[in-house]
């Protein structure tokens, strides 16, 4: 018989092991796994993440892997802004605002000579006049006021009137040179000059390397244009005259001779006997007479202003003049100084003859100027011989003798437009060698021989005649004109039209479409020629009859990266080469998250190309690492595709579903099979029941559960007191 103390040890015992096998059981197990899944390392990857990417851009280009800007980021913009100043006539205010790309360390701007700060963001002076950047603040700015009074001395002027007179006979004992004003301001209105002021920078990288643009704007009622601005009260008209924006600028303040569509007109009918333009827009100001000027008007290189009261049916038009002007994109050594005016002042007479607003006498009589006595001892190429307006009357008879003497040897063939070209697209200042050279190759010996005495030594041609006139120009010559359309960009990744070059990759095709028109009487040749850098990689060349016209492309596939420049005639386009970007995959989702064997379940991804060019590459999906699908991706900047795939999955498990850094987690149960006799549609679709690919099963074994325990103690309990009694 045991004991009653030993029957309590016995009980004691038992229950121990019962609470032992309880704790250690393995749904208890299962249970603590599951509370302990390892989620710390999944939070703090992207945690570290985010710092690197909250970086500045000038750690980032530090890096192995630098950062990549686009166009936009590439470009620092400075923005001149002017706005009047009523209360301080003789000055306006100026703003300079910068748009500083962030490779960009250090900046320093000059501050224009006519001009004082008056307040600065961002800025500090450095001592010797200029500003310096202090590298944090965005859009930095300096303030300005502006000092616009200019006078120079151009023409003579009557003492006793005051008013601008031409004198071209012996001069007058009541005349002397005075100066007059070429920029003003007035309170109420002002035609002032864009100020010149460097801009010097360095950068962290040299590519992609760091292009400046200069932009100009007005506050309040105005135009402002590259070169020039009015200020105030206007009207204004604007036309495209071969691919050249022309507005002209009206103030209130100013009368005008003609109107402005006979003068946009006027401008029109000249363009095709003149080069092309050099730049893409210009601005011409009407002045207003009611100041002192001292030239009738005033060019530089892309905006001009014209006194308000000029007509255009003179045989030196001021408006022909000036416009020609706008057409020259050279410089001129000093023994070729005179052609800078000779060569304006010939074609507004010749144009404004061929217009029919003057007749034979009228431009005869201009150019003959050049005969006179004044001019007897003016050489051309030494300006320290010159007398008043020598460059313009004894230069406008020396270049129009060049232009028919041209016509003549070339029956009609070539014109002295040949020599303005080419004088546009030498790169060197021209000289009288270089105008030997030029002569040269379009007119006889003789022709070269005479026109050099007459620029070199105090020799002067005489004026021709109406019938000499005829017979050089009564056949108009043939006049090549070219028109560049918008450019195609085509290629593996894209079929664009652009107007400016955007970044490419190697692969892609620019072609550049050429409308080429002969708008003289007689045939002409044509060549054309695409470079890029200082290679030629295109050319195109015929002939055409007067009046007819042809449609060309240059094209050219590119080949390596790197910085580019693709010309044609005086044209150019900058821009960059890179390889191509790699696509990203930014999202991945299925169809279900929890789906039963043998179901299909579809596979969402989107891919995004993060940059401006195109990027190319292939981009799988994998399920566990198992290679599923794999797309060859190919987008143009900035694009975004999506792609779906499907899968089946024949086992019961876990799968982790891939695509670049996005990942995405599928369930799959089997309902045919059950665990620990707990019938199958009473399983969480989120436990599997199997062992899978790439999952893992927590399997129930036979033991103790919560309910056998207490059936257990109740058991003991009977047998402790039958043992007892």
């Amino acid at each position: 018989m045991v004991s009653m103390k030993s029957g309590f040890r016995t009980a004691w015992v038992l229950v121990g092991l019962l609470v032992l096998s309880l704790v250690f059981s393995p749904v208890a197990v299962a249970q603590a796994e599951s509370s302990s899944s390892g989620l710390a390392p999944a939070e703090h990857g992207p945690l570290l993440e985010n710092r690197a990417a909250t970086d500045s851009v000038r750690v980032q280009h530090t890096d192995a892997e630098k950062l990549s800007a686009t166009d936009s980021k590439d470009q620092l913009v400075r923005q001149f802004i002017f706005e009047r100043k009523p209360a301080e006539p003789g000055v306006i205010a100026a703003e300079m605002r910068f748009d500083i790309p962030d490779q960009i360390v250090e900046l320093t701007s000059e501050i224009p000579d006519s001009a004082s700060v008056t307040a600065a963001d961002g800025f500090e002076p450095t001592g010797d006049g200029n500003y310096s950047w202090d590298g944090d603040t965005v859009d930095p700015s300096i303030r300005l006021s502006l000092s616009v009074n200019r006078t120079g001395a151009y023409h003579l002027k009557s003492a006793a009137r005051g008013q601008v007179t031409e004198t071209f006979g012996a001069k007058s004992q009541a005349s002397e040179t005075e100066p007059g004003l070429m920029f003003v301001d007035t309170g109420d209105w002002a035609i002032a000059s864009v100020p010149p002021a460097g801009v010097y920078w360095s950068a962290y990288e040299s590519d992609p390397t760091v292009s400046f643009a200069s932009e100009t704007a007005v506050a309040g009622s105005g135009v402002a244009g590259d070169r020039m601005v009015f200020l105030g009260t206007h009207t204004k008209a604007t036309r495209s005259i071969d691919g050249q924006s022309v507005s002209v600028v009206v103030p209130e303040a100013a009368t005008l001779e003609s109107s402005t569509v006979d003068i946009l007109g006027y401008f029109e009918a000249a363009s095709p006997h003149l080069p092309n333009s050099p730049v893409r827009r210009s601005v011409v100001i009407a002045a207003p007479t009611t100041v002192d000027w001292g030239p009738y008007g005033l060019a530089d290189r892309t905006d001009t202003w014209i006194r308000a009261d000029q007509p255009i049916d003179e045989p030196g038009s001021v408006w022909l003049h000036e416009f020609v002007h706008l057409r020259q994109n050279f410089t001129t050594a000093t023994d070729a100084r005179w052609i800078r005016e000779g060569m304006p002042e010939y074609y507004a007479a010749l144009l404004t003859l061929e217009q029919g607003h003057i007749d034979f006498e009228a431009f005869s009589g201009h150019l003959d100027r050049g005969t006179q006595s004044r001019y007897e001892d003016v050489v051309l190429s030494r300006p320290d011989t010159w007398t008043s307006l020598a460059n313009y009357a004894k230069g406008a008879l020396v270049y129009g003798t060049l232009d028919r003497r041209i016509r003549l040897d070339s029956e009609q063939t070539v014109s002295a437009r040949a020599v303005f070209e080419s004088m546009n697209e030498h790169d060197q200042p021209i000289d009288q060698a270089y105008l030997d050279s030029a002569v040269s190759d379009l007119a006889t010996d003789e022709t070269r021989r005479d026109v050099e005495g007459y620029i070199t030594t105090t020799q002067t041609p005489e004026m021709w005649s109406q019938t000499a006139h005829q017979a050089a120009f009564g056949a108009a010559p043939p006049d090549i004109n070219a028109s560049i359309g918008s450019l195609d960009i085509t290629g593996p990744y894209r079929n664009d039209t652009v107007d400016i070059i955007p970044v490419l990759v190697p692969g892609e095709t620019v072609s550049v479409p050429i409308t080429i028109t002969n708008e003289g009487e007689e045939t002409g040749s044509y060549e054309r020629i695409l470079i890029l850098n200082e290679t030629v990689v295109a050319t195109t060349s015929g002939s055409l009859d007067g009046g007819e016209s042809t449609s060309v492309s240059l094209a050219h596939t590119i080949a390596e990266p790197g910085p580019k420049t693709l010309t044609t005639g005086a044209t150019p386009w900058n821009f960059s080469v890179k390889e191509p970007a790699t696509p990203v995959v930014t999202e991945l989702t299925v169809s279900e998250a929890a789906v039963e064997v043998d179901s299909e379940v579809t596979i969402f991804t989107t891919v995004l190309n993060e940059r401006s060019w195109p990027a190319t590459g292939m981009v799988p999906i994998t399920i566990d690492g198992t290679p599923l699908k794999e797309w060859d991706i190919r987008l143009t900047g900035g694009e975004a595709v999506e792609r779906t795939a499907s899968a089946t999955f024949e086992k019961a498990g876990t799968y982790q579903i891939s695509a670049g850094t996005e990942t995405v987690t599928v369930t799959v149960t089997d309902p045919s099979k059950t665990t620990s006799g707990v019938p199958p549609d009473s399983q969480s679709p989120l436990t599997p029941t199997s062992s899978t690919m790439g999952s893992k099963t927590a399997t129930e074994t036979p033991g103790f559960t919560a309910g056998s325990f207490f059936i257990a103690l109740a058991w003991l309990g009977a047998w402790f007191v039958r043992k007892n009694q």
